[in-house]
Order: C-alpha cells, then structure tokens, then sequence
C-alpha cells in the first residue's frame, strides 16, 4: 500500500488517481 498518495505532488500522479485515493479516505 502506498503511503499518504495524494500526499505526493500533483505532477507524478493525476488528479484523477489522487482524487480516488481521497475519496478511500
């Protein structure tokens, strides 16, 4: 499991990726 992903900065991951890790948040 990856740690805190949208913690990263938007220019590695998509927001769209970012935004599904949130939202399991």
């Amino acid at each position: 499991m990856q740690k805190s992903p949208y913690r990263w900065p938007p220019k590695i991951i998509t927001t769209s990726v970012s935004d599904r890790y949130v939202s399991v948040e």
